[in-house]
């Protein structure tokens, strides 16, 4: 499984990868899969964004109020559902690029503790 940006949705899609939306908000333009449930809620959102929480603070309560409420195997079985292939062939999508802070890297430590590989794809645009 990897992680990316929708900025690179295409290249993505190019390289076999089905890309899904991990973000609260997706864009408009964006016609693959969602799946909300590894999406911060807007409490967290929003108050990152206001400046009442820090990356800090928006990684404890993620962890928290969002990963901690799911079963990892149930969230890959869903994915894998949803997207009608393998967990290796899935790209989850934010917004931020992959140096940013952002809530898929997040995501992305919390599969790997679970001993399920994700990384970002197209680091400096060569497939990792």
């Amino acid at each position: 499984m990897y992680t990316g940006y929708f900025a690179k949705e295409k290249k993505y899609r190019e390289l076999g990868l089905v890309p899904v939306s991990i973000s609260l908000y997706t864009p408009q333009w964006f016609n693959g899969a969602k799946y909300t449930k590894l999406s911060p809620n807007t409490s967290i959102l929003f108050s990152y964004r206001e400046g009442k929480l820090d990356q800090d603070g928006y990684e404890r309560r993620f962890i928290n109020e969002v990963l901690e409420q799911l079963d990892y195997r149930a969230v890959i079985a869903d994915l894998e559902a949803l997207t009608n292939t393998d967990q290796e062939n899935i790209v989850l999508l934010c917004y931020e690029k992959p140096g940013d802070f952002c809530h898929r890297h997040i995501v992305a430590e919390w599969l790997n503790y679970n001993n399920v590989e994700c990384k970002e794809c197209l680091k400096n645009d060569s497939k990792i």
